[in-house]
């Protein structure tokens, strides 16, 4: 059977990932990739015979950069409307920074240039340097049009907040599809573990939410925010995952 969910990537940012979603009557858009024209976006919606005016929802599930990158551009290409949780609505419209991560090396070392990046361009911009020179670290500022909250719903989605990672980080479940969508919770790239410990202010509290996330409801495919979906025994993969984590 072919799921009305098409995972796309541009290849950079550690594999990173958003989601089309043929969903009550339009397309809905999970995160924006790493570039501010959102031209892979554009091109996947072509190949589903779609255009940009069909892109009726933007859901966010963080504020880092290259998961927003090219929110704004895409809301003013179609007027969908943007979704997010409000602790990162205030780093999506350009209001706060986003919390700083640690410089200390973490694993996987693929991605330090996104860990220094980030901590960076947190600090550089609490320090009060421009926007418009922080290009290479933050994405440009986005109106978020609604505010979500733990247990509302975006049409057929239902929202699951899942702080650790940031404090407002936010999962989405597609009942009907059994599909969640854990953002950076959950990676698989470059293999599958937890959300990246270097990226992540608080992995306690990250883990805690993977755990919650196991419990959502009936799950068969996962996309998440770096790498590819899962879509064989994904429930069973996961829960192996943190049994493992447990254990250490």
């Amino acid at each position: 059977m072919t799921r009305p969910i098409h995972a796309i990537t541009d290849g950079t940012a550690g594999r990173v990932h958003a989601y089309l979603l043929e969903i009550d009557g339009g397309i809905t858009l999970i995160d924006t990739l790493s570039a501010d024209d959102g031209a892979v976006v554009i091109a996947a919606l072509a190949r589903i015979g779609r255009g940009p005016e069909d892109l009726t929802r933007i859901v966010l599930t963080h504020a880092h950069r290259s998961h927003i990158r090219g929110a704004a551009h895409l809301r003013r290409l179609s007027r969908a409307t943007v979704y997010a949780n409000a602790f990162e609505a205030r780093t999506i419209t350009g209001e706060e920074p986003c919390a700083p991560v640690t410089l200390l090396p973490r694993r996987p070392y693929r991605v330090l240039h996104l860990q220094y990046g980030l901590t960076i361009g947190t600090h550089l911009e609490r320090l009060g340097v421009p926007r418009r020179f922080l290009d290479p670290f933050i994405a440009p500022a986005c109106p978020v049009d609604v505010d979500v909250a733990h247990g509302d719903s975006i049409g057929s989605l239902q929202v699951v907040l899942t702080p650790g990672h940031t404090d407002g980080s936010t999962s989405f479940y597609w009942p009907q599809e059994r599909a969640l969508f854990t953002g950076d919770v959950l990676v698989t790239w470059p293999r599958l573990e937890i959300g990246w410990a270097g990226l992540t202010t608080d992995t306690a509290r990250n883990r805690r939410s993977l755990s919650e996330l196991a419990t959502v409801g009936d799950v068969e495919w996962v996309g998440t925010g770096h790498g590819p979906p899962l879509v064989h025994d994904a429930a069973a993969r996961v829960r192996g995952l943190l049994a493992g984590a447990t254990r250490r």
